[in-house]
């Protein structure tokens, strides 16, 4: 059985769920999603830090997965309509924890890619992820990689934690993707 996204969000998101979505056409859903997590903030917490840390950290995952989501609506995917989603959520681990995760596809480079890179942001220490942040933002050529690393690197200061993720490979083509971050 082929591997499909929608039932593993929708596994993913059985317990102590408290958002999620899917994007299917870009941007503008982005937005919605970010404002509907805003609503969101204002009514479960009071804690300002706590909120305004979940939200940044769900606009950098937002930003990236929707860097990649130009790959699922490339040609090479066409005949696989179902699986043309990014998936976002946020789920409460315990009193005042909360995870935040997205997933998604890409293709075999870019997901290979991925893995590599946030296997070395985890790797690094808290003070050498400040210099490498630094770093980022004094390049002056932006290209796609660099936007994608300057977010997990800012993902990872705010949070403070290691960035959990899955990759696997689904075929010759394509990786699956998941990146999660507690909060």
């Amino acid at each position: 059985m082929a591997f499909n996204i929608k039932d593993w969000f929708e596994e993913h998101t059985k317990t102590d769920l408290i958002y999620k979505s899917t994007v299917q056409t870009g941007t503008g859903e982005v937005f919605g999603i970010l404002n509907d997590i805003d609503i969101l903030l204002k009514d479960f917490s009071t804690d300002p830090v706590l909120k305004t840390k979940i939200y940044k950290i769900s606009a950098e995952l937002l930003q990236i997965a929707l860097q990649y989501f130009k790959y699922l609506h490339s040609d090479e995917w066409k005949s696989e309509e179902e699986n043309k989603i990014s998936c976002f959520s946020i789920t409460e681990q315990s009193k005042g924890f909360y995870k935040i995760t997205v997933a998604g596809f890409l293709p075999f480079k870019e997901g290979v890619s991925l893995r590599d890179l946030l296997e070395q942001i985890n790797f690094i220490s808290s003070d050498q992820i400040r210099r490498l942040y630094r770093i980022f933002l004094k390049k002056t050529k932006i290209r796609q990689e660099l936007i994608t690393e300057l977010g997990l690197v800012y993902v990872y200061r705010i949070s403070g934690n290691k960035l959990l993720y899955r990759t696997e490979k689904i075929n010759n083509s394509k990786y699956f993707y998941s990146i999660e971050v507690l909060v």
